[in-house]
């Protein structure tokens, strides 16, 4: 059995219910299955449940065994501590969130083994992108990649004129992620980069701030309804001034921006981990060195951005893993931001005539 089938069957909510029965007896219903994620992290985002009467919002994610967890230390990835519900083919060990049983519910009851024979037999279910049997690395290269990013960063800068309020934008955005995005857009609609950088050293205000202006539902998105967003609020706060205030950073030679990020981030209370830095440099710090070579002309910080991610590790979710198995080589976070806007806005989409790497292959 495929976990990608059981997604699949998630994702068209393909059950004959929306209430299930933990693996102790106890019912589950399901109020939102959540938005299916291809990206790193939780299987479906941004889901919800009833369970004892108490709501929970926050994340699901899917596995054939319940122990499949532990297989993939999910259990020391920060991106999981916010999962709900465990989804399984079968349930063989218990597993524990923040000192809590996650809820577990089995599903093997509820597969219909003619549909899966008929799934597996059908390749266009699983196929990735339309030309996957075709594609070779030969057909990939630097002036393609190059143009791939220069039409994602396009599109990312295209809506802003002042270049503190884009790296404003750009440094909420990070730290919400997919799965809090919605939340972390509010923060940057109603508090201002000034208000953030005047609060330093001063959560207590900070969160004061945000209890008095974001008044949407959306703020325990993501969290246990008796948890707090405090972990990358805490990180935002820390890192506001180093990222913020780009004269500390912005015409410091390659090799001195990633050291100096690594130097200033390090007392922080709530660490940065290697991953989470290389996410900041990627959406925030080479974003914007494009924007400014455009904004002044000047080619040199656009080469600065591409270099950066050059020298950047490659992202790590299921966009990059499928290219992988493809035979395409993942070196860098170039390679990886190339593959994941490629997938994104050319093959998801089917757009082969609008795509240099499905033009040659067509011509062939």
């Amino acid at each position: 059995m495929e976990e990608k089938y059981l997604q699949l069957l998630w994702s068209k909510k393909a059950f004959a219910k929306n209430r299930f029965k933990t693996t102790c007896g106890q019912e589950v219903e399901v109020l939102n299955f959540g938005e299916w994620n291809t990206l790193n992290g939780p299987d479906f985002l941004m889901g919800a449940v009833r369970y004892q009467d108490l709501v929970f919002h926050g994340h699901i994610e899917f596995h054939i065994q319940s122990s499949d967890w532990y297989l993939h230390q999910h259990d020391q990835d920060e991106n999981y501590q916010n999962v709900i519900l465990h989804v399984v083919l079968k349930k063989d060990r218990e597993v524990w969130v923040q000192g809590e049983k996650l809820l577990t519910i089995e599903i093997e009851s509820e597969i219909d083994p003619y549909d899966y024979a008929n799934y597996t037999r059908n390749s266009s279910v699983s196929s990735f992108i339309p030309c996957e049997k075709l594609i070779s690395p030969m057909l990939i290269n630097d002036r393609i990649q190059l143009h791939i990013l220069h039409q994602k960063y396009h599109r990312k800068i295209s809506d802003f004129q002042h270049g503190n309020d884009l790296l404003y934008a750009l440094f909420c955005s990070a730290f919400g992620r997919k799965y809090n995005a919605d939340f972390f857009n509010e923060v940057y609609q109603h508090i201002s980069s000034d208000e953030l950088l005047s609060l330093q050293y001063q959560f207590p205000k900070f969160e004061q701030f945000i209890t008095d202006r974001i008044l949407t539902p959306s703020i325990t998105k993501g969290f246990y309804p008796k948890g707090n967003p405090n972990l990358r609020l805490q990180q935002m706060l820390f890192a506001a001034p180093y990222f913020l205030r780009d004269e500390y950073w912005l015409n410091l030679e390659l090799s001195q921006l990633v050291s100096y990020f690594k130097i200033v981030l390090h007392p922080s209370p709530i660490l940065f981990t290697a991953a989470f830095l290389n996410h900041l440099l990627i959406n925030v710090v080479a974003p914007f060195l494009y924007f400014k070579s455009k904004q002044i002309n000047q080619h040199e910080y656009e080469t600065k951005a591409f270099n950066l991610l050059r020298a950047l590790a490659p992202e790590k979710n299921q966009i990059v893993e499928h290219w992988k198995k493809l035979g395409i080589f993942v070196h860098s976070s170039l390679d990886s931001q190339f593959l994941i806007e490629l997938y994104s806005h050319h093959c998801k989409m089917k757009s082969c005539m609008h795509c240099l790497i499905g033009k040659q292959i067509l011509n062939q």
